[in-house]
């Protein structure tokens, strides 16, 4: 037994415990294991969070269509006139009793949205667009204005109808554009087509007026003294700084419907929707 004991105690390896540096070394792959697990976690959480984001979002502007083609409007009173000014042609007063369906004059024209409001790109808008009947020459859509408390002339209790409303996921719209050349706008309208010349119910609708970084105020105004002009297609970049994806509206050669539908497809940021 003494011999034994001894054996071990000058020289015999003892299996009781790690030394210093093996423990170093499991800790040392236990952290790098870690840390491969964290990044593939966080980076399938992104990738979650910008596929919901995106359908999300391309769902509510399906939405938004569906809703002018069916006429939905707000019930809330308020009149529309012609102002005689040319620079501003429709008046809007919510001092004025002119209820839906008992105002012969203000017509449901669409729903117009407003992206990056005041320079925010998670945020956006949306304004119910009002006009005068039989004032809308074709496509043209010279007296028409969103339906705003910046645009009431009633001096108290101002119409405030419009959504104020955030991109799901916290994701940016990069660029809103129309047009095959996607030319930049800062805003989408969906219209009622008052010509019946369109094989869609909805149309495209932008101002050009309108600059980047606008307020609520300023879109109103955009809209009261320069008309809208139309198109056939329209692209909305969305991105959550790493991936893209692109809703297209409108015109497309693999759509015949006769109602206008939304397309989500993932892109690059070099895509001529995103730059």
């Amino acid at each position: 037994a003494y011999a034994i004991l001894g054996s071990n105690m000058n020289g015999g390896k003892s299996h009781a415990g790690y030394t210093i540096v093996e423990v170093m070394i499991v800790l040392a792959v236990s952290s790098v294991m870690f840390l491969i697990a964290a990044n593939f976690i966080s980076g399938k959480q992104a990738r979650t969070a910008f596929t919901s984001g995106t359908n999300t979002f391309n769902t509510r502007m399906q939405e938004l269509i569906t809703q002018v083609e069916n006429g939905q409007f707000s019930d809330v009173s308020f009149s529309c006139s012609a102002s005689g000014n040319a620079a501003k042609p429709i008046a809007i007063d919510s001092s004025v009793a002119g209820s839906q369906g008992s105002n012969s004059d203000c017509v449901f024209v669409g729903k117009f949205v407003h992206f990056g409001v005041d320079g925010d790109k998670t945020k956006y808008d949306v304004m119910l667009l009002a006009g005068l009947d039989g004032q809308l020459v074709g496509t043209a859509f010279k007296t028409v204005s969103p339906i705003t408390k910046d645009v009431d002339n009633a001096s108290t209790n101002q119409i405030d109808i419009t959504k104020h409303l955030t991109i799901p996921q916290g994701l940016n719209v990069v660029k809103t554009s129309v047009g095959a050349a996607n030319t930049p706008v800062y805003g989408l309208a969906f219209l009622q087509d008052p010509s019946g010349t369109s094989s869609n119910q909805v149309i495209i609708g932008y101002v050009g007026s309108l600059g980047a970084n606008a307020s609520e105020a300023a879109t109103g105004n955009a809209f009261r003294g320069g008309g809208i002009s139309t198109n056939d297609r329209a692209a909305i970049c969305l991105s959550d700084g790493t991936r893209y994806g692109v809703i297209e509206i409108g015109d497309s050669s693999t759509s015949t419907a006769s109602s206008m539908t939304t397309r989500l497809r993932i892109t690059t940021k070099t895509d001529t929707a995103c730059v």
